[in-house]
């Protein structure tokens, strides 16, 4: 269970920044609608009450890179991790 806030039109229509800037009606300058928003506070939000629904995620299998031997989630069937595959996001000193 938990509570869903949202910013609410029906709340924002009575500053014309704040809406304009939330309905992407103009371009508005981002100082202007914080402090907008900053000085409007809670009142242009509203809740209401949810239940989340949480999916079951299906257990991944972990193994061992055939290259380096570091555990790694394949995403198919692959046998090496993708930094010996060749996709070198990161740089070893």
């Amino acid at each position: 269970n938990g509570i869903r806030i949202i910013l609410d039109p029906k709340k924002t229509i009575k500053n014309p920044v704040i809406h304009a800037w939330y309905l992407n009606e103009r371009e508005v300058a981002h100082r202007a609608v914080m402090a907008e928003i900053l000085k409007a506070g809670r009142d242009i939000l509203s809740f209401e009450y949810v239940r989340v629904a949480i999916p079951q995620k299906a257990k991944k299998g972990v193994v061992l890179c055939v290259e380096c031997g570091e555990p790694f989630i394949p995403e198919k069937n692959e046998e090496k991790c993708k930094y010996c595959f060749g996709d070198r996001y990161y740089e070893v000193r």
